[in-house]
């Protein structure tokens, strides 16, 4: 059997009338949201690894190093390790993704160690360093477990990511503001950086990871440089997000308007909170998902997204079963059921004939949005009922939301972004509740080193065009 033609079939699903809908290869199917798929043609000096979706990760431990959070010499020292431990495989097997989860926490648990000493030691700065640092690397491991012999270890390596973090802000120069935020029943665990500890009212940036991010990777998102100017920041999770996602397995919501009014509703009576200057950032699928907050929430001043996008439909690759989804939602009962049956057999049949990488990108890119397919991937097998998550999906869609915004709104617009192509350009004639002085497109490129995908090599750059936005918007 030809590649081409494995590749076609790997993608067929089921759909109402017995045909099959090609999904094309799982990388362009599945990966719509997350930072682990490289450009076509990834330019030769960040090319770390043969496999894309290894490369584009490590990349982002390199702007991490922007602000402390990891060691471009520790992770060159791993990429060299696991390079010549798995051969530097374009499609690596299971095997690989072993030696390469292996050697992230190997190379965090010494950084746990460490850390531990240096902190008995009362050697604190250096303990706080190498706790945030273990925690960036516990990130890669948990980022690719769901491709390992042993999938079901996902909640085990969260927490133990989570601990590091709350370790190393445990050491933080101004003491961090923990806190948990009521939200419908759930308790988001929030953080509060501030620049100092002394009731002034200051400017706050209420910073929304995306659909992969841990704790640990805001800090060259957005806290270190809210922090530098001034700002404080606050970051959380919710539904669909690091502890609600992995440990309470709450799925991502597609409206962010009620999470952001409950996190406004907390920070807005703080003393050291001017109420009147409290902007989001989106970031990765939140850059889509944060439109619905920033039209339907009534605290923030100012939101920006980072990049835009308005429908998780559109990049999805699977077109024809979501389309065959689509055209069932109202239909009777015992048509939903036939149309569920065939989506959900067609991909278990695909499954047998996927890759490794290929099962793995599946499973990252679905875990988020139903807990069908969360626990599905932690026992190495593809989601059950593939039709829920296509209506999940289809709920991802902002074209109606973008023009009832009537706050300014900064959106970047990423050269090569791999998941959300062009849709950014497209979002400021979208704007229509707003004039031309209160939207702004920025173009993030390979000239500026802002390239690709929530921009991995250049986190301060980025975050000067932001904060000098916000700086003139907030005043």
């Amino acid at each position: 059997m030809s590649d081409l033609t494995r590749r076609q079939l790997l993608g067929r699903a089921a759909i109402a009338a017995g045909a099959a809908a090609t999904m094309g290869s799982t990388g362009t199917a599945l990966a719509a949201t997350s930072k682990a798929a490289a450009p076509p043609h990834l330019p030769d000096p960040w090319q770390m690894f043969n496999c894309g979706a290894w490369n584009d990760s490590t990349l982002f431990t390199f702007g991490s190093a922007a602000s402390g959070a990891a060691e471009i010499g520790e992770v060159m020292n791993l990429v060299q390790v696991v390079r010549e431990r798995t051969g530097d495989p374009v499609n690596p097997t299971t095997a690989h993704f072993n030696i390469l989860v292996y050697e992230w926490q190997r190379l965090a648990a010494r950084l746990e160690r460490r850390a531990a000493q240096a902190q008995a030691a009362g050697n604190l700065v250096s303990a706080r360093q190498q706790w945030l640092r273990a925690s960036t690397y516990q990130a890669q491991a948990l980022f690719f477990v769901l491709g390992t012999s042993r999938p079901e270890r996902e909640e085990a390596i969260f927490r133990q990511c989570e601990q590091d973090w709350m370790n190393g802000i445990g050491l933080w120069d101004v003491p961090v503001v923990q806190a948990g935020i009521p939200y419908q029943g759930l308790t988001m665990p929030a953080y509060l950086f501030r620049p100092a500890d002394d009731n002034v009212a200051r400017p706050t940036v209420i910073i929304c990871n995306g659909s992969d991010g841990q704790n640990v990777d805001l800090l060259a998102e957005g806290i270190t440089a809210a922090l530098d100017r001034g700002y404080n920041a606050l970051t959380f999770e919710a539904p669909g997000q690091m502890s609600l996602l992995f440990v309470q397995q709450q799925p991502m919501q597609p409206d962010w308007s009620g999470i952001i009014d409950a996190v406004v509703g907390w920070l807005a009576p703080r003393r050291d909170v001017d109420a009147s200057r409290i902007a989001a950032v989106g970031i990765s699928l939140l850059g889509m998902v944060l439109s619905s907050a920033a039209a339907g929430s009534t605290g923030l001043a100012a939101g920006v997204l980072e990049p835009g996008a308005y429908s998780l439909p559109l990049v999805w690759g699977d077109k024809q079963s979501l389309t065959a989804i689509r055209e069932t939602l109202d239909a009777p009962a015992a048509v939903q059921a036939k149309v569920a049956g065939e989506v959900n057999g067609g991909l278990a049949g695909a499954w047998k004939y996927m890759t490794p990488l290929e099962r793995w990108e599946l499973s990252k890119r679905s875990e988020l949005y139903t807990t069908n397919a969360l626990l599905s991937a932690r026992k190495g097998r593809p989601p059950s009922d593939y039709y829920a998550l296509g209506k999940a999906i289809l709920a991802f869609q902002y074209q109606d939301v973008l023009p009832n915004i009537r706050i300014p709104m900064f959106v970047c617009d990423n050269q090569f972004d791999e998941f959300f192509g062009p849709q950014a350009k497209k979002i400021p004639s979208m704007l229509t509740g707003l004039n031309g002085n209160q939207k702004f497109l920025r173009s993030l490129t390979e000239q500026t080193g802002t390239q690709f995908h929530d921009q991995p090599l250049g986190p301060q750059a980025s975050q000067e065009f932001i904060f000098d936005w916000l700086d003139a918007v907030l005043g």
